[in-house]
């Protein structure tokens, strides 16, 4: 899958491709994913039990 920015074709990482996914169906993010999102920006992830 690749995305188109001004003329230009980027191919998208596993990243991009999750965050167009969460984009096109905001009702159906789970918790993993946000983590794994979160974590790639360099945000802290803690799990409360």
């Amino acid at each position: 899958m690749n995305d188109t920015v001004g003329s230009i074709i980027h191919p998208m990482s596993k990243i991009g491709k999750l965050l167009t996914r969460m984009r096109e169906n905001p009702r159906d993010w789970r918790i993993e994913e946000i983590e794994v999102i979160a974590t790639r920006f360099g945000v802290d992830v803690r799990k409360i039990r």
